[in-house]
């Protein structure tokens, strides 16, 4: 069963993108290098971030990683999706 951010308590996602990386943050993730996430995004004016299946690109710590998604523009939300 694949659980969102909108249904684990105390685990908000929040995103934001430098270029082509997008940086999430969500309390404890427990991921790894590689694994895979669906990310559904709310892409901001003047751009379309693009919802799918992404692999994490790096962790930075227990509570942020990255992805890489090629669309441009800002996020102002999005939930995320694991097992």
């Amino acid at each position: 069963r694949q659980v969102s951010t909108a249904e684990l308590p105390g685990i908000p996602g929040t995103y934001t993108r430098t270029g082509t990386t997008v940086t999430v943050a969500m309390q404890g993730h427990r991921l790894s290098v590689g694994t895979r996430v669906h990310l559904n995004f709310a892409a901001g004016t003047g751009g379309a971030a693009t919802s799918g299946t992404y692999a994490v690109d790096s962790v930075v710590d227990a509570d942020t990683f990255t992805v890489v998604d090629a669309a441009s523009g800002a996020i102002t939300g999005g939930r995320l999706f694991r097992k």
